[in-house]
């Protein structure tokens, strides 16, 4: 054994083991076990990424069509009960009027000197109509007086401008007529706004309707409907500001949102139901389905017809020529957050802008294709915006969020 030589050994390997006719390749030409791990991997896991791939996309799809079923059904809603002027007739005695009553509000009886003369605009134009200023004690002792199982309510609310909300609703309710905030002047006389009308919603051209200007017949549903509805939106944990929180739980996004909900619900056919021993009185007595469905909904009246002009835009001096107001300055009860809110809201372009860049400096990390889209972004909603007169911001946006988180 010590005779034998490693030459001896490899020779003797040769014969018994045929070399292979494939050449094994060497380190430097074999691919890492690491790579061949990884691909096989990602071979295995494409179909399953591709599925996942495509129930997002579905998923997305499925969105975005429940989100334009809101939108289009905000919009029949609020279109179906458009005002409409109603001619002069002899023969105007379909039911209750809206009372010659105009009601306007302050803390005390002294207005301030920007007021007053909206104040005496109103006496002067409508002499046969009756004016009040309520007071806030006025105001407390309507409440505790007509509505005791919500002065618990009132005095609990934390801001000021929740109780003008609140009281305007319970006013027109118990007595009727016209409500108007004080920085509107009227510029003509209002019968024809209210002629043949039994309740009237203000829309504006920001979010929503609006309750500046509001009118009814006394104890007209909807208004009840927005008294009774005031405790469970109290609770609600809307907004994490005052702005917010006082438009949706008293103001003028609480009216719209009660409003679709009213409107929506008298919008479907009452069931068929027959009723045993009906008289022939009641049997020849016809439902008026219609009619009495259209006096149960407020109408809306558009922002053109009573000369409400957008946050974002200064009204001109005297208003606008086919509506009947004039609008001075208001908005006493907004804070820090309003201006907030209402700059974002005014500067939709920019916003839209920063959003585009930003989501394609992630996504592809080049700045021109970030400045072409960016640009792109900012004209594509300009001229929606300004040219077709169309808030993307609160058509595809605000409006069907809010109407989700508030329903």
């Amino acid at each position: 054994m010590s005779d034998l030589r490693y030459s001896d050994v490899a020779a003797a390997s040769s014969q018994i083991l045929p070399s292979s006719p494939h050449p094994v390749p060497s380190c430097a030409q074999a691919p890492p076990c690491g790579e061949l791990l990884v691909k096989d991997m990602l071979a295995a896991r494409l179909p399953r990424a591709r599925g996942c791939s495509l129930l997002a996309l579905g998923a997305l799809v499925a969105l975005l069509i429940g989100f334009m079923r809101v939108v289009w059904r905000l919009a029949h809603l609020e279109t179906r009960h458009r005002w409409a002027p109603v001619p002069p007739a002899p023969d105007m005695a379909g039911g209750p009027a809206i009372p010659k009553v105009i009601h306007q509000m302050y803390q005390s009886e002294q207005l301030p000197a920007q007021w007053r003369n909206g104040s005496a605009a109103w006496k002067q134009l409508h002499p046969d109509y009756r004016y009040v200023l309520w007071t806030d004690a006025s105001l407390r002792e309507l409440i505790a007086a007509e509505y005791p199982q919500m002065l618990a309510l009132y005095d609990g609310y934390p801001h000021a401008t929740q109780r003008w909300d609140a009281s305007r609703y319970a006013i027109l309710h118990h007595h009727g007529g016209l409500y108007a905030d004080l920085d509107l002047r009227p510029v003509r006389r209002v019968d024809g706004l209210l002629r043949g009308q039994h309740a009237l919603l203000p829309h504006t051209p920001n979010i929503g309707l609006t309750n500046a200007l509001m009118a009814s017949t006394p104890r007209h549903p909807f208004f009840g409907e927005l008294l009774r509805q005031l405790p469970a939106y109290a609770r609600a944990p809307f907004g994490l500001s005052k702005h917010s929180k006082v438009l949706m739980s008293t103001g003028s996004t609480y009216v719209w949102a009660v409003f679709l909900r009213w409107a929506e619900a008298r919008s479907r056919p009452p069931p068929v139901r027959v009723l045993p021993h009906a008289g022939p009185s009641r049997a020849a007595t016809p439902r008026h389905g219609a009619q009495d469905a259209s006096h149960d909904v407020p109408n809306l009246i558009t922002a053109e017809d009573w000369g409400k002009c957008s946050v974002c835009v200064t009204p001109a001096v005297g208003g606008v020529s086919r509506s009947a107001f004039a609008h001075g300055p208001g908005s006493s009860w907004h804070s820090w957050d309003s201006a907030v809110v209402l700059w974002a809201f005014c500067n939709l372009e920019l916003l839209v802008a920063v959003a585009a860049a930003a989501a394609v400096r992630l996504v592809l990390g080049r700045p021109l294709r970030q400045a072409i889209v960016a640009g792109g972004s900012v004209v594509v909603v300009g001229v929606v915006h300004r040219v077709l007169a169309l808030n993307l911001l609160e058509t595809f946006i605000a409006r069907p969020l809010i109407w989700l988180i508030m329903t």
